[in-house]
């Protein structure tokens, strides 16, 4: 698994699902700690994709919690201590062929959520029962980007791992921080569907504030 082919918003969620496998006690990263983790995500892009494939995201969640409850815990010696799972393992190959066969130089949190509904494991029965199947889901993913990729945006002049092509609207602007379509939280500006043009990249110093922002669109 390479780090670098994800976008800054699949690394953080898989972070944040290896931190929930430590705090749970689990000894194995599995693909039910990342799915409850992008169905848990406030951004809430996994539940939009989900409901537009006509599934019911809290029953998965639901689910989700009984099956990570019987995961089997370590105390003690090995407690603080997690291993990726082999079957998480092909959940990330499976997801970094899916971006490459869409045109993606990365992989999108997107790729990782369709890779578990067609994964044969836990998740993808999960889903299933959440009514949720990976031909709907990708049928609900494709009809948002309609067509777009990473690497469109990129062509943009923005780099394609801090690019949202899954947004309905990508609107180019000079000045972000102003703009109506950026709205202020916490001192800085969040992206709701822009995504910045031209821009130096080159001296990404210069533009501290405006890396946050890409960073939460991607």
């Amino acid at each position: 698994m390479d780090m670098e082919k994800y976008t800054e918003r699949s690394r953080g969620l898989l972070q944040a699902a290896q931190g929930l496998a430590l705090r749970s006690g689990h000894q194995r990263f599995t693909p039910e700690h990342l799915l409850k983790t992008l169905l848990d995500d406030p951004e809430g892009l996994a539940d939009r994709r989900v409901r537009a494939a006509g599934g019911r995201p809290e029953d998965a969640s639901a689910k989700l919690d009984l099956a990570l409850a019987k995961l089997p815990k370590v105390e003690g010696q090995g407690a603080g201590q997690v291993f990726l799972a082999p079957e998480t393992a092909r959940l990330f190959e499976a997801a970094e062929k899916l971006a490459e066969k869409a045109g993606d130089s990365f992989v999108t949190v997107e790729r990782l959520l369709l890779a578990l509904a067609i994964e044969k494991g836990p998740s993808a029965e999960i889903l299933k029962q959440a009514g949720v199947t990976a031909q709907a889901l990708n049928g609900a993913i494709n009809e948002v980007r309609k067509g777009r990729t990473a690497d469109m945006c990129h062509a943009k002049g923005v780099p394609a791992k801090y690019a949202a092509p899954a947004e309905k609207k990508v609107t180019w602007l000079n000045d972000p921080l102003n703009s109506k379509h950026c709205r202020q939280i916490g001192g800085y500006g969040h992206a709701v569907d822009l995504a910045p043009f031209p821009i130096d990249w080159s001296n990404i110093s210069r533009f501290d504030r405006l890396n946050q922002i890409m960073e939460a669109a991607a």
